[in-house]
């Protein structure tokens, strides 16, 4: 596929009205997951894509329900290492977008499987706050245990953290 035809792709009402919230996302939400956090969804596209993101991320339940959210959107010739994530958790399922930020913890979703765009490019990317996680059970797994973490276990992690690319939580 082209370039444009994926832009086509996500632009498009077809792929909107298929889209879903993960449930278990939404499970751990409701369970007081989003409460630990404050969410900020950084995404990238066209300024249609962008558009339809966010009009979709309006029109879900969960999220009219809950004001403490909001939406950095970046064209997709900008990095997301333009965000300042300090002191935060930046997830994404695409390696490039989680090497150059400042996020204290950086979770890489894999969802099952190993793709050209979610494996190390080089060893020499070698961080020491990235996890794999293979879904949202994961993700969320990492998040509860995070948001466990009292302020002084969260200082010692975050300064003797020794985990390495691919290291699993």
């Amino acid at each position: 596929m082209t370039k444009e035809q994926i832009e086509e792709i996500f632009e498009s009402n077809d792929f909107w009205n298929t889209v879903q919230l993960n449930e278990t996302l939404i499970k751990a939400f409701e369970e007081g997951l989003w409460d630990n956090f404050n969410w900020v969804f950084v995404t990238k596209g066209t300024e249609q894509n962008l558009q339809k993101k966010f009009d979709y991320l309006n029109q879900q339940e969960f999220l009219q329900n809950h004001s403490n959210w909001s939406y950095y959107r970046l064209n997709l010739n900008e990095s997301k290492s333009k965000v300042h994530m300090m002191g935060g958790i930046q997830i994404d399922d695409l390696y490039g977008n989680l090497v150059n930020t400042d996020a204290d913890l950086k979770i890489l979703l894999k969802n099952g499987r190993d793709t050209p765009f979610n494996t190390s490019k080089r060893e020499t990317d070698n961080f020491e706050n990235l996890y794999f996680a293979d879904d949202m059970n994961h993700i969320v797994s990492i998040l509860n245990w995070y948001s466990s973490l009292d302020e002084d276990d969260l200082n010692e992690i975050l300064t003797t953290m020794t985990t390495s690319i691919g290291d699993e939580f």
